[in-house]
């Protein structure tokens, strides 16, 4: 998981849709190039919120800028940009495939 996520950040791949997950607090994010990512948050995380706020800007093109791995676990913390903020949105997330 940590080469893809690697490689979706160099290569600057744009998200297409960020979908609702089978729980609240999760989301599906699809890159422009089919990728699709289960994003697991923990609770009480509003990182997935905001990501999905800038992402509704008419024409907003959010690109994920940054992975960063714990060793110690199976999170990642993950940044996103959408081209035109001034901020990323950072995701704590558990990273895998969507269900079905």
């Amino acid at each position: 998981m940590t080469e893809l996520l690697g490689r979706l950040a160099v290569d600057r791949v744009p998200v297409s849709v960020i979908a609702p997950g089978p729980r609240p607090r999760d989301g599906v994010v699809e890159f422009l190039d089919g990728t699709r990512l289960l994003l697991a948050t923990r609770r009480g995380s509003t990182g997935l919120t905001r990501l999905r706020e800038e992402h509704r800007a008419p024409g907003a093109i959010v690109l994920l800028v940054r992975v960063q791995p714990s060793f110690a676990s199976c999170w990642f913390r993950l940044w996103f940009l959408a081209v035109d903020a001034v901020r990323p949105a950072e995701v704590l997330a558990r990273v895998g495939p969507p269900p079905g």
